[in-house]
């Protein structure tokens, strides 16, 4: 009886801490961050929010962030839909970011990101600014739904399960729990010149245990030809196991080149290395797996 009514208090305590903040374009940084007084920024919101459970409530409007921000763990985003709630990141160099969540291995992330747009002011390639929106590193348990993605120079949302850099034998160990639904991804990968003309994918995942890809439309048509880079794609080599890719629209712009790999171009909708128990079904895809 007393290891249970221990148990209860502590839960009783946390639960206390936890609480809900909110910003506004309207809103002064100087204020409280509660519903009736928020803040003006997202930087603020996150600098400040830093205890597990907390949520940042993103008023709909438009923001604009000159920063990379680095949400702490169990701390969740959630705007009021991302028809209405725009977050244009201004961040830029080479792999900027804009939302970094970067843990440890075998960290349980236990947070979502959702009902927000994140546009990446991508214009043409010689002018864009962001090139992640979303790294997730280490952490399991996260989830990205309800949002879209706009202009990022080299991926809506990169998932990387383990400490390891591109490993070429399985580190054994994986995230897990993860999950990227209902989104839409318009522009949001290409062949990077600035990166030795290296396509990267609208998602990247590494270093998974089912991972689900679902319900999303991910378009990848908006540059010029042999530059649209891949819907879907490997990071860290993969290592991947029970991943689902269920019910997208996966579009690649058709291959124009005239050989494979010309100009680092390949018809790649879906890439994946080092895969073990993949599905793969109800989707609409245009491009190769």
């Amino acid at each position: 009886m007393k290891k249970l009514l221990t148990i209860i208090l502590i839960l009783s305590t946390s639960a206390l801490f936890a609480q809900t903040f909110y910003i506004s374009p309207s809103g002064n940084d100087a204020s409280n961050g509660s519903v009736a007084t928020p803040w003006k920024t997202l930087s603020k919101a996150i600098n400040t929010a830093r205890t597990a459970g907390n949520i940042i409530h993103v008023n709909a409007g438009t923001y604009v962030e000159s920063t990379q921000l680095d949400l702490a763990v169990g701390v969740s985003i959630e705007g009021d839909g991302a028809a209405t709630t725009i977050i244009k990141s201004a961040t830029s160099g080479q792999w900027s970011s804009f939302l970094q969540l970067q843990s440890n291995q075998n960290t349980n992330g236990n947070q979502s990101i959702s009902g927000i747009t994140l546009d990446g002011g991508y214009i043409s390639e010689s002018s864009y600014k962001t090139w992640i929106a979303i790294w997730v590193t280490g952490r399991s348990n996260v989830k990205v739904f309800n949002c879209k993605f706009i202009g990022y120079y080299a991926s809506a949302n990169v998932f990387d399960g383990f400490d390891a850099t591109s490993p070429l034998s399985d580190p054994g160990v994986t995230a897990t729990g993860n999950k990227f639904y209902n989104n839409t991804v318009t522009n949001c990968s290409g062949v990077l010149a600035a990166n030795g003309y290296n396509g990267t994918g609208s998602v990247m995942i590494g270093g998974q245990t089912g991972f689900v890809i679902e319900n999303n439309t991910i378009t990848n048509t908006g540059r010029p030809a042999l530059k649209n880079g891949w819907p879907i794609k490997y990071w860290d080599n993969g290592y991947l196991k029970g991943c689902k890719i269920l019910n997208n629209t996966l579009v690649k712009s058709p291959y124009q080149a005239t050989y494979w790999g010309e100009g680092g171009d390949w018809d790649f909708c879906i890439e994946l290395f080092n895969i073990q128990g993949l599905e793969i079904a109800g989707n609409t895809i245009q491009g190769a797996i």
